[in-house]
């Protein structure tokens, strides 16, 4: 039982000295990143809106056409 306690506190050592908060000078680069991201992010909203449109354009015509054949 001792052992599991040793290697936890280990971890927890280990981890005390890993920091994912970033420091005040990344905070610049995140600034400029997120709005990088978020640049790409509306022009590819902007795509997947595109083809979900035209996706929806060929299913109406598609739709149309199997009436008329159907009548």
């Amino acid at each position: 039982m001792k052992p599991p306690l040793l290697v936890f506190i280990v971890c927890l050592l280990w981890l005390k000295d890993s920091h994912c908060a970033p420091t005040w000078k990344d905070k610049t680069a995140i600034s400029e990143n997120l709005k990088s991201f978020s640049e790409v992010g509306e022009i590819d909203a902007d795509e997947e809106v595109k083809k979900a449109l035209t996706g929806i354009k060929q299913m109406k015509i598609m739709m149309e056409r199997k009436e008329k054949e159907h009548t």
